[in-house]
């Protein structure tokens, strides 16, 4: 999540004199939560229009993509009320109500990002054989672990931590600082590597068919932009 930053600029005439500028990036944050779920939206709408125009019903990738988008929407929503309600600050100090908000949105990211790929996982098992619908399910498996174990973590005390990490609202259970930004730092690797890994499948599966080179780099190239 983006978070409000400083832009610190030196006077070259004095060594000492640094002036401190406060910036508020809630305008470019909602310009860019909107265009990027417009653009998500009108992928989404397109694809289940071609499925109802050429009378072939939604599939179980559909629903997911469908539930993924509602998230994203939600989540949007509620960041924006954030921004709004004093999110963006200069003493960067946030009420009890704020931090809650806030762990919701961060799940709701992680949830969002998970269901995305498995959308994407289930439709490479539409036409992929056995041993890739292993490999498949793997990373299906895993993405959604990571997930669930990154959002209860985002819930838990912190043994080292102090004030809002030790709140009543969370769970009855502490970690360290460390293996919390350890876990966090993980998952993000691995979910950038599920979603190269999600994005040249398509080649594996596609470059063996009965086609033209042509035809198969369009096909290929098609189907690894449901990764994006």
């Amino acid at each position: 999540m983006l978070v409000p930053s400083l832009v610190i600029s030196r006077d070259n005439s004095s060594s000492d004199d640094t002036m401190v500028t406060f910036v508020d990036p809630t305008k470019e944050v909602n310009a860019g939560l909107w265009c990027l779920f417009g653009g998500a939206s009108v992928f989404l709408g397109l694809r289940i229009w071609v499925k109802f125009t050429r009378l072939q019903g939604l599939w179980y990738d559909d629903y997911i993509l469908v539930a993924s988008w509602l998230v994203l929407l939600v989540n949007d929503i509620l960041i924006c009320w954030e921004y709004g309600n004093g999110y963006v600050s200069q003493t960067g100090e946030w009420d009890r109500h704020m931090h809650i908000i806030i762990n919701i949105t961060s799940c709701g990211t992680l949830i969002g990002q998970a269901w995305s790929k498995t959308a994407f996982g289930v439709t490479l098992l539409r036409i992929s054989n056995r041993w890739q619908q292993y490999v498949l399910w793997f990373c299906i498996a895993t993405t959604n672990i990571f997930m669930i174990l990154k959002c209860i973590l985002q819930w838990a005390k912190v043994c080292d931590g102090t004030g809002d990490y030790q709140a009543s609202y969370r769970l009855n259970f502490c970690i360290y600082k460390n293996f919390r930004d350890n876990v966090k730092e993980g998952g993000q690797v691995y979910n950038a590597i599920m979603d190269f890994a999600f994005a040249l499948f398509p080649w594996l599966i596609a470059w063996k068919l009965n086609m033209r080179r042509n035809e198969k780099i369009a096909l290929c190239a098609t189907l690894s932009l449901g990764a994006m």
